[in-house]
């Protein structure tokens, strides 16, 4: 479908605030969108309207799954997980509400074009699902940025649901530390993506099982929710000054080394982590040559 099409989805999803209904988009679309569901609270009844309207005759493209399973299985079973809750009313819907929620629900719908790439004006290309958001539903960077993590996790959380074997500590360090507090939805998210119309009732409860399992893997087992937010055992310049480093990408690196090393042994000490960075630059001959 052409993007201009997919612009309008701002319309037919989101409501007011998109964007989409003034002179964006295409106005023909608009105008043939009813002003209720231009104005409607909750994706749950803009999806009810795409049943029962469909797309006939308005020139938008379907859906990503028109039979809605990652939405239906997003709604009915996202409140049964550990520290999520979709709130189930209009005025509490997670478009208006909490900002992972949100992101998640889109995320739900968008998912089976994670990591498609369409091309721009002059050549360029960008993430198709981002540009959703920042052009067709016109929401705030940080929104897209928030999905583009979204789409590095829930490959990584299909992959938990579907082989039932858990990320070590370091995996899921650097998976979180990439996706910070949009984790849970990354991992409910996945679990729509692994539930079809195909999946059998026994199949649906092992998925959300395991998404259950791995929630309290990650935070109660590993202890890692909000790792993001540990304070830093040592900061570059005080590293510099240990290590005689030259400022530059080495110090960076070193940071990075560290922060590894952390996920991996929770206890680490400042000075436990000053020597492992020497050991990690001593063990590169590359490194240890860009001593001052």
């Amino acid at each position: 479908a052409a993007l201009a099409e997919w612009n309008v989805l701002g319309v037919v999803l989101c409501g007011p605030g998109s964007g989409l209904d003034g002179d964006d988009g295409d106005a023909r679309v608009t105008r043939a969108v009813p002003l209720s569901v231009r104005r409607a609270r909750s994706f749950t009844e803009v999806l009810a309207w795409r049943r029962d309207r469909g797309t006939a005759g308005l020139g938008l493209p379907a859906l990503p799954d028109e039979t809605e399973r990652p939405v239906a299985i997003a709604e009915e079973h996202v409140p049964t997980l550990p520290g999520i809750t979709v709130p189930r009313t209009p005025d509490q819907d997670p478009l208006l509400r909490s900002h992972r929620e949100r992101i998640g629900f889109v995320g739900a719908i968008l998912s089976p074009h994670f990591g498609v790439e369409v091309t721009l004006r002059k050549g360029k290309t960008t993430e198709f699902c981002q540009h959703v958001l920042r052009e067709g539903l016109k929401w705030p960077v940080k929104d897209s940025a928030a999905l583009a993590s979204l789409a590095v996790a829930v490959p990584a959380f299909v992959e938990v649901l579907r082989t039932g074997e858990q990320l070590d500590r370091l995996a899921t360090g650097r998976l979180l530390l990439r996706v910070r507090d949009m984790w849970r939805s990354a991992l409910w998210v996945a679990a729509a993506v692994l539930v079809t119309d195909e999946t059998t009732e026994a199949g649906r409860a092992k998925v959300l099982r395991q998404c259950e399992e791995t929630e309290l893997h990650v935070s109660r087992e590993l202890g890692m929710d909000e790792c993001w937010e540990w304070p830093p055992l040592i900061d570059g310049t005080s590293l510099v000054r240990e290590l005689a480093l030259p400022k530059g990408p080495i110090v960076g690196l070193l940071l990075t080394a560290i922060t590894d090393a952390r996920f991996a042994q929770p206890d680490l000490t400042r000075d436990q982590a000053v020597q492992h960075a020497r050991q990690v630059r001593d063990a590169d001959p590359s490194l240890k040559k860009r001593r001052v």
